[in-house]
């Protein structure tokens, strides 16, 4: 899975909840004419997935399994987790992915709104 396509699965998955994202131009400078380009500006705005120090996005490049724990853990409002006993070889606790790919795997319940908000429903317990 590419940058693109999981900006493109997020932004439809909003829509289909009906949030709205903002879609507005960002600083990075390598997504113009990108058939993803309007996904890729909602979830940069909203802080789900950030670009390059070059403030390119990479929108083609493949995703790696911590960057994909990363950005479901954000969406979701996930805490990290610490475990002390990692769970995973070829992730320890200096990982930088670490507390979000220990989360990833323990049980967790959302008990605010979808998007981190009070009081609203819970579109993954309902």
């Amino acid at each position: 899975m590419t940058r693109a396509e999981i900006a493109a699965i997020i932004s439809r998955y909003w829509s289909f909840v009906e949030f709205e994202a903002d879609p507005s131009e960002t600083v990075l400078n390598d997504i113009d004419g990108h058939w993803a380009k309007e996904s890729i500006n909602k979830i940069y705005n909203f802080g789900l997935i950030t670009g390059y120090e070059d403030n390119s996005f990479k929108p083609n490049e493949d995703l790696v399994r911590e960057q994909v724990v990363y950005t479901v853990n954000n969406l979701i409002n996930r805490p990290e987790y610490v475990n002390p006993l990692h769970s995973f070889n070829d992730a320890p606790p200096s990982h930088w992915a670490y507390g979000d790919i220990e989360a990833a795997t323990t049980y967790f319940e959302i008990t605010t709104g979808a998007f981190g908000e009070e009081g609203s429903e819970n579109p993954f317990t309902d």
